[in-house]
């Protein structure tokens, strides 16, 4: 699990990118009297394609295309022109959901040749996109993919389920022939017709990851509508009581559009949920980090042999806030939640458990132990408490580390983290199912949730003990009866050192390999 500010801030050397459409800068040059064409070219930068022609008064015009740093234009309808990577290898994706409260389809993967596109800015949808768009239906544009002889790998990621803000899904691919591209599509699910995605993007030839943002697109074929939420696919249209209503269908777009910027999603009628579905135009809604794992170098150095398995592994957890204590982090490994006889403690977008909510509102790790204690043996192999001080059990405090060493069962293992935000009504930093990396040591910082399901005031005596001014209060207030979704932040408290703006996290985790 890793922050969405990390993007910014830079958790490892990064290339940030906005996806779909080639974007360009064009320069022209005309040669003055004196200047000759090798002169120009020897004064060009590597990396430049050059185009040349005459003019109608005979000067030779040079054209440069230069690569704009694979950043798009902020009108979300540019993206970068296509590198192929130099080397075949193997390649680590992670997607993570970036949005409030939309939940997104696994998306559909490949490797192929620049010339094959599972979706296009500009163009019209495919029957394929058309249903992963209205339906989150992966079936039909996998199908294409894997029959097409210039896809070399492709995929629906990690099963069917649904994953939510904040969460995670990771997959491996591998190509052995040169100049593939990396290609991605899936739904908003709380929309009509959203979808996110990259088309034709580099792969990296060396050791630096490729990070790109995703923008929300509009597939074009329905048309929105606001008014309800009974015109969106399960699991959005169910009412306050969880009960699925009867869905109507949104219009067809007549003719079909093409795909392009969504408009953004505001004001959703009719249900509890509605404001956790809303984005803008030009909200990043989908981080995909591209991680190459043969150790080969720009240059298509050997691959290096595969590490053996692990057989531990040491988590190190920092209170990196300046105010906000934590309670004692549960740290559990366990089957994927996709895996058979898999397990998940939560999930952003859906409401949140018993022993979560205990977690969230009251810091108490009790339930959520006990259940992890009836479950060692099969799903969980095992987990443990984070304490600063084993000695002296207690809170983890600003600036103090806890550290823990779990047994490694599987490499098919993940990793789920819990700790409450203490100086909150209902919030709590965590780690859904986090895929273990390969290398030797990784350290990534935890987002906050709110577990929803206690309305966030700001008044100290609504807060548990040490926040509360009298050490004694208890944080009752009305239940929100909501989903889990990223903390909106808290600002304007009574004591504003337990303030901290939404996007921000307090929960620093390093994994190192033994």
């Amino acid at each position: 699990m890793r922050i969405p500010t990390n993007v910014t801030t830079g958790y490892r050397p990064l290339r940030k990118a906005y996806s779909l459409a080639g974007a360009a800068l064009a320069l022209t040059l005309t040669a003055c009297d004196g200047d000759t064409l090798e002169g120009i070219q020897g004064d060009l930068e590597d990396g430049i394609e050059i185009n040349i022609s005459t003019n109608d008064d005979g000067n030779v015009v040079v054209s440069l295309i230069e690569d704009d740093d694979n950043t798009a234009d902020d009108d979300n309808t540019a993206a970068p022109t296509p590198v192929a990577t130099s080397e075949p290898g193997s390649f680590q994706v992670t997607f993570t959901n970036l949005t409030q409260g939309q939940p997104m389809t696994p998306p559909v993967v490949a490797l192929h040749d620049p010339s094959v596109h599972l979706f296009q800015v500009g163009e019209v949808s495919s029957d394929a996109i058309q249903v992963i768009a209205e339906m989150g239906n992966n079936a039909p544009l996998v199908e294409f993919a894997v029959a097409n002889p210039s896809v070399v790998s492709a995929a629906g990621v990690a099963g069917d389920a649904p994953f939510g803000p904040g969460g995670q899904v990771t997959l491996n691919l591998t190509t052995t022939e040169e100049g593939q591209v990396f290609s991605a599509v899936n739904m908003l699910i709380c929309t009509n017709d959203g979808i996110s995605g990259v088309d034709s993007i580099a792969l990296p030839a060396g050791t630096d990851p490729v990070v790109v943002l995703a923008r929300p697109y509009d597939a074009g074929t329905r048309i929105n509508q606001n008014n309800s939420y009974s015109f969106f696919p399960p699991p959005c249209r169910t009412n306050a009581d969880g009960e699925l209503i009867d869905v109507a269908e949104a219009p067809l777009e007549s003719p079909r559009q093409a795909i392009g910027a969504h408009a953004g999603q505001l004001n959703i009628a009719n249900t509890p949920l509605g404001s956790n579905w809303n984005f803008a135009t030009t909200d990043d809604v989908l981080m995909i980090e591209i991680v190459r794992t043969d150790s080969a170098d720009a240059d298509g150095g050997d691959s290096t042999p595969e590490a053996p398995a692990t057989t531990s592994v040491t988590v190190s957890l920092t209170n990196t806030s300046d105010s906000q204590p934590m309670t004692p982090p549960v740290v559990v490994l366990h089957n994927a939640p996709y895996a058979d006889n898999g397990v998940r403690l939560f999930e952003g977008g859906q409401p949140a458990s018993d022993p979560i909510i205990a977690i969230a509102e009251n810091g108490n790790n009790t339930p959520l132990v006990e259940l992890l204690e009836s479950l060692e043996g099969g799903p969980v192999s095992t987990f443990a408490l984070g304490f600063a001080d084993p000695s002296a059990p207690g809170p983890l405090l600003p600036g103090n580390t806890a550290t823990v060493d779990l047994n490694l069962e599987s490499e098919d293992q993940v990793m789920s983290i819990v700790s409450m935000v203490v100086c909150t009504n209902d919030g709590f930093s965590g780690a859904d199912s986090h895929t273990l990396s390969a290398d030797a040591s990784e350290t990534f910082t935890l987002p906050i949730y709110d577990a929803g399901s206690e309305t966030n005031v700001l008044t100290l005596n609504y807060w548990v003990p040490p926040c509360s001014p009298d050490g004694a209060s208890e944080n009752i207030t009305d239940d929100e009866n909501g989903s889990i979704t990223l903390h909106p932040g808290q600002s304007g408290s009574e004591n504003p050192v337990f303030d901290f703006e939404a996007g921000t996290g307090l929960l620093e985790v390093t994994i190192t390999r033994n």
